[in-house]
């Protein structure tokens, strides 16, 4: 019961905060995500630092230079967009690692096999990507190149992207011959 109050909780902070637009509300909420983080505040900020600090940069460089070339006042819309992307992340970061998934879906038998799905794909692909990198070192005599490292990356991504199409696939056809996908109608 915990788990489930945890997750209507979450869900629910992250419908306010998209529906937030005042810079000072998303900075104060974001306080108190941070604040009620606890032990957990080092490795939140960490994890927000290398995440999505980066992608903010870039996203709001490129505003920045949008909204002056347009002659539109920036600061505002900006300023809400960082604080909403950091507030929904930090809330994801301190709050979803204190919840047990398959105990929060445990009333719905369909969310629970979809959440069964989700963890044995997850589980797979990241077994798979660990079997590249073995590959990759067992391939080259020292440490690889960065060049070597992008190829090696960019034919994982593809592969994962043809292996996981496959997979949705199979998924599918298996789900709807065991009736609980019905898109026929």
């Amino acid at each position: 019961m915990r788990d489930r109050v945890l997750l209507a909780c979450y869900l629910a902070a992250v419908v306010a905060a998209s529906l937030v637009h005042d810079p000072r509300v998303l900075a104060a909420a974001l306080l108190l995500v941070l604040a009620g983080a606890g032990r957990r505040l080092p490795r939140v900020l960490l994890r927000l630092s290398w995440s999505v600090v980066p992608v903010l940069v870039l996203v709001s460089v490129g505003w920045w230079v949008a909204d002056l070339l347009a002659e539109r006042p920036t600061q505002a819309p900006l300023a809400a967009f960082v604080l909403r992307v950091l507030l929904i992340t930090g809330l994801t970061l301190s709050v979803l690692p204190r919840i047990d998934p398959f105990r929060a879906l445990a009333f719905s038998r369909g969310l629970t096999l979809l959440l069964v799905l989700g963890v044995s794909q997850a589980l797979t692909l990241a077994r798979l990507w660990q079997e590249m990198r073995w590959a990759l070192r067992c391939r080259t005599a020292g440490r690889p190149r960065l060049r070597d490292g992008l190829r090696h990356a960019a034919a994982a991504a593809g592969m994962f992207v043809h292996k996981g199409l496959g997979q949705a696939g199979e998924t599918a056809l298996a789900m709807r011959a065991r009736g609980w996908l019905d898109d026929r109608g």
